[in-house]
């Protein structure tokens, strides 16, 4: 995964994309748990900070990434991943990333999600409080021990499932609307 990591970063930065990686594929992952179903990169940019437009080649490269991460969302082999740094960078590079990763998560969860907060449920509503608490990580990143290492591969875990936890639950209420709406008669048969 690291390789892909660094040549996908590499080609953002080439394209003058100053935001990581990590932050990129979290609001895309945001996004698309949101019941989008896809993400538009012309958003993805707006929603970066500081806004961007973006080369074709970022876009492209954004579909691709929105293409694959909402195969591997939807799979039931539950094969998603966040797009993060490899075990050769640092904890401390890692722990960032992973911080920013959910930071992106969150912002653009928040930009796509239309249910109301009582809607998500308290399952939900926790773990993005634990995501938002998380985009705080990269701020602490001194004197990592090798406990930590352990930590950052269990949060990695958590991450990883919560977001398919989300995904998931997003949908299922997607799809419940979608069969109440079918359900309820045209105005026009009702005349």
């Amino acid at each position: 995964m690291q390789a892909d990591y660094i040549k996908i970063s590499q080609l953002f930065a080439e394209n003058r994309v100053d935001n990581s990686l990590a932050e990129i594929h979290g609001l895309l992952s945001g996004l698309l748990c949101t019941a989008n179903p896809e993400a538009d990169p012309e958003d993805v940019g707006q929603l970066l900070q500081p806004p961007q437009i973006l080369s074709e080649i970022s876009r492209k490269l954004l579909r691709q990434l929105a293409n694959t991460s909402s195969e591997q969302l939807s799979s039931l082999e539950y094969n998603f991943q966040p797009l993060l740094p490899g075990d050769d960078s640092s904890l401390s590079a890692r722990v960032t990333a992973l911080g920013e990763w959910c930071e992106g998560f969150t912002v653009g969860f928040a930009a796509g999600c239309y249910l109301p907060e009582s809607k998500l449920g308290a399952e939900i509503g926790e773990i993005l409080a634990d995501f938002a608490q998380f985009s705080a990580m990269g701020d602490s990143t001194t004197d990592l021990t090798d406990q930590d290492e352990v930590d950052y591969m269990e949060l990695v875990e958590y991450v990883r499932m919560a977001t398919i936890m989300v995904y998931q639950h997003i949908a299922a209420i997607d799809a419940e609307e979608a069969r109440n709406d079918d359900a309820i008669p045209d105005s026009k048969f009702l005349h």
